[in-house]
């Protein structure tokens, strides 16, 4: 199981440090990003990696929980398979 979880719909004010204290009720975070754009603003969307697959399964939970005046939507973040292109 992947120990990484898409965090979506945040405020654009939400910051690393809040959004790992809101997720760390579930358990230990090894790391918290929100995705930037190139002027430094928030895109609305991070990631938060996990110690242990239990809290992960307990964080899916928190999917539509609010935080900060926004109903977060939290995915598993799926590994993806490389595949080469087709040359035509």
């Amino acid at each position: 199981m992947n120990l990484l979880i898409f965090i979506g719909n945040l405020n654009w004010g939400t910051t690393e440090l809040t959004l790992g204290r809101h997720f760390e009720v579930y358990g230990d975070i090894k790391t918290v990003k929100i995705i930037e754009d190139h002027d430094g603003r928030s895109k609305g969307f991070g990631y938060v990696n996990f110690e242990n697959k239990e809290a992960v399964a307990k964080a899916l939970k928190a999917d539509d929980s609010e935080l900060e005046g926004r109903n977060v939507k939290v995915s598993i973040v799926k590994k993806r398979e490389f595949k080469p292109r087709e040359n035509k």
